[in-house]
């Protein structure tokens, strides 16, 4: 037995053993590294496959985003648009409904208050007789010259009263027009809270009103008696608008109501909103309503662009029905070289303008409100040939051309014989 165990543990053989085991554990650590290095692979591609499909993921989830952040922004438009529409629909309808409200309320508070329950004959005892004075006048009312027109004037009840009888006392005058538009009264009440309950009213109905014809004479009393702030927070309704005020045959008269009373300043947004609209406004009918009187309320300085504009189709204004007023208005508030511009432009073709029915009144105009230099010019452009004038003073229009040359005549030479046209 020793022997057998000494010949076992001989040194050869335990070096050999030894270098079986040494041998075999590292056959059996390589393939240990192969075996993680494959899992480690695997897992790799795992993670890569993983990554992949969280990228396309992530892709997916923002196309979405996009699609539905476009259809989002589709549907907010329709809606803009929808409510844009239900907006203007809302006014018009409100504009046609507002003063039936107004009836509502007169023959509630208003009509207490304001109107009394005297029992007299000599005021209207219901709304609907209010509304058929005013048709009964409307169906007979005539058009006034727009360069005259006012917005006092424009109003029904205001021209009711002048087809009144004159037997009419102004204390009942003033009862009348006031029973037409109770609010009128509320407006002018010496109580505050009335007259501030009122204010608001207008103020949260501006459009309403403005669009119609009783509620434009409203809107133009509030302006007189509100305050400057208040002017201020009325007038905003209309930035943005001023295109469709300046068509609008009531909401004109509210616009010109705020050149006539507001500081110059606060009209420069109507001047950006007509800007290169000139030529067209003036042929408005009501449009040159707004352009007079922007040139008798507003700075040089701010009307220059506006009536260089007008200005550089001044031929065609001439004998404009409604363009001619612009003309006269520049003749008669304008610089004096706008002036001058003018009268530049009567002169290359003043016996044709002279016996214009239209056109005659801006030659008239001319000749009263030019520069001497330009109405010397003129005068003698008429002057010059005996024919013409003979012809120009025979034609209905032209008569009362050849009557302000022979004043101008006179005035320019006091010495020199005037021309008669009896003689001609």
């Amino acid at each position: 037995m020793r022997k057998k165990l000494d010949k076992a543990l001989c040194p050869d053989d335990l070096k050999g053993a030894t270098e079986m085991v040494a041998a075999a554990t590292k056959a059996e650590v390589a393939v240990t590294k192969a075996a993680v290095a494959k899992v480690a692979a695997e897992v790799a591609a795992k993670v890569d496959v993983a990554k992949a499909a969280g990228v396309k993921d992530a892709a997916a989830n923002v196309a979405a985003a996009k699609a539905d952040t476009a259809h989002n922004a589709a549907a907010a438009k329709a809606s803009a648009e929808k409510v844009a529409t239900e907006k203007v629909l809302a006014e018009r309808l409100a504009s046609e409904t507002v003063m039936m409200s107004l009836a509502g309320v007169a023959q509630g508070r208003w009509t207490d208050m304001m109107l009394g329950r005297s029992g007299s004959n000599s005021t209207p005892g219901r709304w609907a007789d209010y509304e058929e004075e005013d048709n009964s006048f409307r169906i007979h009312a005539t058009t006034a010259t727009p360069d005259v027109v006012s917005a006092n004037m424009a109003d029904t009840s205001c021209a009711q009263l002048q087809g009144t009888s004159t037997s009419i006392s102004e204390e009942d005058a003033g009862r009348l027009e006031a029973a037409i538009d109770p609010l009128l009264l509320e407006l002018d009440s010496p109580d505050e809270t009335s007259r501030q309950f009122a204010l608001d009213w207008v103020a949260n109905s501006f459009w309403p009103l403005a669009l119609t014809k009783r509620g434009c004479r409203i809107v133009q009393k509030a302006i007189d008696v509100g305050s400057p702030a208040y002017k201020k927070q009325l007038v905003e309704n209309l930035h943005g608008r001023v295109s469709e005020a300046v068509k609008s045959p009531h909401t004109n008269y509210v616009l010109q109501k705020f050149i006539e009373t507001m500081p110059p300043e606060r009209m420069q947004f109507v001047m950006a909103e007509l800007q290169g609209e000139g030529p067209n406004v003036s042929r408005h009918r009501f449009g040159c309503r707004i352009i007079q009187r922007l040139i008798e309320h507003c700075t040089p300085a701010q009307t220059e662009p506006l009536i260089q504009e007008i200005l550089g189709d001044a031929a065609s204004l001439c004998l404009h029905q409604y363009g001619n007023f612009s003309i006269q208005h520049i003749l008669q508030y304008g610089s004096p070289s706008q002036r001058s511009t003018i009268a530049q432009v009567v002169e290359a073709d003043i016996i044709r303008l002279a016996k214009h029915r239209i056109a005659s009144h801006v030659v008239s105009s001319a000749m009263v409100h030019c520069p001497v230099e330009d109405v010397q010019r003129l005068t003698h452009t008429v002057l010059r040939d005996a024919g013409k004038l003979a012809h120009l003073s025979r034609r209905e229009y032209g008569s009362f051309v050849v009557r302000e040359v022979n004043r101008a005549a006179r005035k320019l030479r006091p010495s020199a014989p005037a021309v008669h046209t009896n003689s001609l």
